[in-house]
């Protein structure tokens, strides 16, 4: 008996394995995707709490009430500025290879517990969210060639 993985259906783009994302460059190696998103879409926060360097501003921790009104207004400004793509990493954690899919068009069953699902969904894709992908992705330098398409992949975690 062999090892399972996870099964990803998805529409979008597998990216080669050395693309070079805004998220993934040297300047912004702390960035994850949601960090880069916030910044190329001109999130300000309530306040700052950290330098540039990564410490408290004054040293000192804030206090909670403080530390929540910071995330609360960081979720309700993610709730309200949706990232308009996902990213799918469909090889393994050790070994990721990803791919730009557009948000909702795809399933995954994780490993162990099969997902039933309806195949109807892979019929549309909202055109308008793909061109939104291309064009954000395009001002950042990730050109995604032709049209997205489904693909069937695995994730080993």
């Amino acid at each position: 008996m062999g090892v399972s993985t996870d099964g990803i259906i998805f529409c979008g783009w597998p990216l080669e394995e050395d693309a070079e994302l805004p998220w993934d460059n040297e300047d912004n190696e702390d960035d994850g995707v949601e960090d880069c998103w916030r910044r190329v879409s001109g999130y300000k926060p309530l306040f700052e709490l950290w330098t540039p360097a990564g410490e408290y501003v004054g040293g000192v921790r804030p206090p909670e009430d403080r530390m929540s009104a910071y995330g609360d207004h960081q979720r309700e400004w993610d709730k309200a500025n949706p990232i308009p793509f996902e990213v799918e990493n469909y090889c393994s954690a050790e070994c990721p290879m990803y791919a730009i899919t557009v948000p909702g068009a795809g399933a995954t069953a994780r490993r162990g517990y099969p997902t039933k699902i309806d195949a109807s969904f892979m019929g549309s894709v909202d055109s308008v969210k793909v061109e939104g992908i291309r064009a954000l992705l395009a001002e950042h330098g990730v050109e995604l060639d032709g049209e997205p398409s489904w693909y069937l992949g695995s994730y080993w975690g």
